[in-house]
């Protein structure tokens, strides 16, 4: 696990899994991660004594922290979800694909990210404590229902599918599920939007950029929630879309990376793959640093 600002012993940028920390270090690295907030270090500690594993986090404007995703822990989730939920401008961010393969050894795993999206470092605040104190009384109520989406993730994990899944509950009490990817107009692309769009979802377009978004929005959380359930069956009836296993099938480094330890996998020898992303990270060191002598 890793914050954003301070470089210290433990706040880098690549993650560092929380398990392989000295239990008498650990009161170090958690304070360092929550970079002076006493509100986030609350929570760290909260999720930390409640077994959740945590792979990131941020304080200040649009606090978040970023769980690493443990299927086995269906009711302490649910509270984290439930409670994360309740406030308004608030976040769920689900990556069944994991995260950035340089961000450190487990960024293959699936991640969940919670937070408050604001920039007003109180609504942080109010968020972490509430999170904590639902954690430590083991409870959060909710009238949106996840197990859906959470059926959604547990599906998704293992199919490269450059896809994330988002939920919003905006300060105007509208909640917003969302699946969302970067892809250009392809064959992948138009199986991906027959299927969503099929199961009642509606799509969107960044107008910039090859982000696309698949939506459903309510402020009825209970109404949503049964939607939901009918949304998630049909996709997971219904789909039929190959997973790559070659890298002409996908873009971009995480689905690369995926697709290369895949074969390294198989053929037992995941020093290739070590050998193939060091190589690739001093590919993006490079162009960075070209970029930056063209800005001087």
């Amino acid at each position: 696990m890793g914050g954003n600002h301070i470089m210290s012993k433990y706040n880098h940028i690549k993650s560092i899994p929380i398990e392989s920390i000295p239990r008498e270090e650990l009161s170090q690295a958690i304070k360092e991660w929550a970079e002076g907030y006493d509100f986030l270090e609350r929570l760290l500690w909260s999720l930390y004594n409640n077994n959740l594993k945590t792979d990131g986090c941020h304080a200040g404007t649009k606090t978040y922290v970023g769980l690493v995703y443990e299927k086995e822990k269906p009711d302490e989730l649910s509270v984290v979800l439930n409670a994360s939920l309740a406030q308004k401008d608030s976040q769920v961010l689900m990556s069944p694909d994991g995260g950035n393969p340089l961000s450190g050894p487990d960024w293959y795993k699936p991640n969940i990210a919670v937070g408050a999206e604001t920039p007003y470092e109180e609504d942080g605040k109010k968020f972490c404590d509430n999170v904590s104190e639902a954690i430590d009384n083991k409870k959060a109520e909710s009238d949106l229902d996840l197990s859906s989406v959470i059926t959604l993730l547990d599906f998704l994990i293992g199919k490269i599918t450059c896809l994330d899944i988002r939920i919003n509950h905006k300060n105007d009490d509208m909640y917003t599920f969302c699946i969302e990817g970067s892809f250009e107009e392809n064959e992948r692309f138009e199986e991906f939007n027959q299927l969503f769009t099929n199961a009642g979802l509606n799509y969107n377009k960044h107008p910039e950029f090859d982000r696309r978004y698949w939506t459903i929005s309510s402020n009825n959380p209970k109404e949503l929630s049964e939607k939901l359930k009918d949304i998630v069956s049909y996709i997971v009836d219904n789909y039929n879309i190959k997973t790559p296993d070659s890298l002409d099938e996908v873009s971009g480094l995480n689905s690369s990376a995926h697709v290369i330890r895949n074969q390294c996998l198989e053929d037992g020898n995941m020093a290739k793959f070590e050998t193939w992303l060091m190589t690739e990270e001093e590919i993006i060191n490079k162009r960075i640093e070209e970029i930056k002598k063209r800005r001087v």
